[in-house]
């Protein structure tokens, strides 16, 4: 079980989004959402042609693999949450981790569950006036 989950801390309640599953095989891009053009956050993807985000990675083939983050309402994600970019797509190799399941079944890969997708979000923190900005960070690189 997650650790902060299972104490009433889950990490979308301040991070915006929370770990949902992993894959070992192949990475995604992002691909912009409504929100990356609200005035708002528009900064963030100001210079990005398109609206694809992360076709390349660190490994895998894109920036959006191996875990990845997850925007939900249901565990906390603040509503005022803008979800910028997201993945899709991936394999079946991608699986929800424990805590999301309790028991599993066919259809969990992530060729058939829509919770497989990694979100690329930011929100205020209003009542300390945070700014926070999540995305994964564990296949993002700097073309050379």
């Amino acid at each position: 079980m997650d650790f902060w989950r299972t104490r009433g801390r889950p990490p979308q309640k301040f991070a915006g989004g929370g770990f949902i599953a992993e894959g070992f095989d192949t990475s995604k891009k992002y691909r912009k959402m409504p929100d990356a053009w609200h005035r708002t956050v528009s900064w963030i993807t100001e210079g990005v042609e398109g609206e694809i985000i992360g076709d390349h990675g660190l490994a895998y083939g894109g920036a959006a693999g191996v875990e990845i983050d997850r925007y939900d309402l249901s565990l906390g994600t603040p509503p005022h949450t803008k979800i910028i970019a997201s993945s899709g797509g991936h394999s079946d190799n991608y699986v929800l981790v424990t805590e999301e399941n309790i028991y599993a079944y066919a259809g969990l890969g992530g060729s058939l569950d829509y919770r497989i997708r990694a979100d690329m979000t930011l929100f205020l923190h209003l009542q300390i006036m945070v700014l926070y900005f999540l995305q994964d960070l564990l296949l993002w690189t700097v073309p050379t």
